[in-house]
């Protein structure tokens, strides 16, 4: 079973209280399969529940009444050592530095705001709209 470490942004830290940044996870792999995000995800959500809806979110399918898939939030990045594995979502399959615990995974906040050409702080971005 691959153990893994996951390097949370501060605030999952806290939501979590896994009391440090570096977490480290058992992922339960079949022998010969590859180990994707969306595992590395479900086992840290075992161990932090609360972070299973935190970096996660439902997304309805095609299948019965009811039922439904996992995507990775939007606002969350994930990188394997250099890779960005975001594009890929939960379906991502960690490089075997990762798996060997050479490298971490990371989960990164993304942040968002502000305009092209806006200044931090300025009037026209703080204005409301109209004014």
């Amino acid at each position: 079973m691959p153990r893994v470490t996951v390097v949370l942004p501060w605030h999952l830290v806290r939501l979590s209280g896994s009391g440090g940044k570096a977490v480290a996870v058992d992922v339960p792999a079949p022998p010969g399969e590859e180990v994707t995000l969306g595992d590395v995800v479900d086992a840290l959500a075992r161990q932090h529940p609360v972070l299973g809806t935190a970096l996660r979110e439902p997304i309805p399918t095609a299948g019965p009444a009811g039922s439904s898939g996992w995507r990775l939030r939007p606002y969350i990045r994930a990188f394997a050592g250099t890779h960005d594995l975001t594009a890929s979502g939960l379906e991502a399959r960690l490089p075997r530095e990762c798996l060997d615990g050479n490298e971490p995974v990371r989960l990164v906040g993304a942040i968002a705001g502000g305009s092209p050409g806006s200044e931090p702080g300025s009037r026209k971005e703080m204005a409301a709209p109209g004014e």
